[in-house]
């Protein structure tokens, strides 16, 4: 698998505001990798982030057949409730070519009855879609990020 986030199909570098929605921060992996030792909280620190979209774009082979790009996308955030909005988010930053694996880690429920992974599989199917969103988390360091 590599990482392919500088692709021309994969657009996170923004951050989103708008009247109705709370900020949220755009990053690669590999920005988070090369800029931020690979330390999602650095990250969260230097920006004053309290959400963050985590892009990753993937392409893949199966042994003996061509390879295929596949799109992954974690949000860590603190000022949203809803899955919905988060994953139309993500789907933004990609071709609609290129299948979604979604997660999401409400870190304001930290602590709490409410607290977990979301993991939304789309037309990666399942196992994929866990592989991609646990080498996210694994990579950048998510759980440190929340538990702080």
């Amino acid at each position: 698998m590599s990482d392919k986030t500088d692709s021309a199909n994969h657009n996170p570098d923004y951050v989103s505001s708008d009247a109705d929605s709370p900020e949220m921060f755009f990053v690669t992996v590999s920005e988070l990798l090369a800029e931020y030792d690979g330390q999602l909280s650095a990250y969260i620190a230097s920006n004053q982030a309290r959400n963050v979209m985590i892009t990753m774009a993937v392409e893949m082979s199966v042994k003996g057949g061509k390879p295929r790009s596949h799109a992954a996308a974690l949000a860590v955030t603190h000022d949203y409730d809803d899955a919905d909005e988060l994953m139309a988010m993500a789907q933004q930053c990609f071709s609609k070519k290129h299948p979604l694996a979604f997660g999401w880690v409400p870190a304001n429920f930290y602590g709490t009855d409410r607290f977990g992974i979301f993991i939304e599989q789309g037309d990666v199917g399942e196992l994929l879609a866990n592989g991609l969103i646990d080498d996210i988390i694994q990579t950048v360091g998510v759980e440190q990020a929340v538990t702080g």
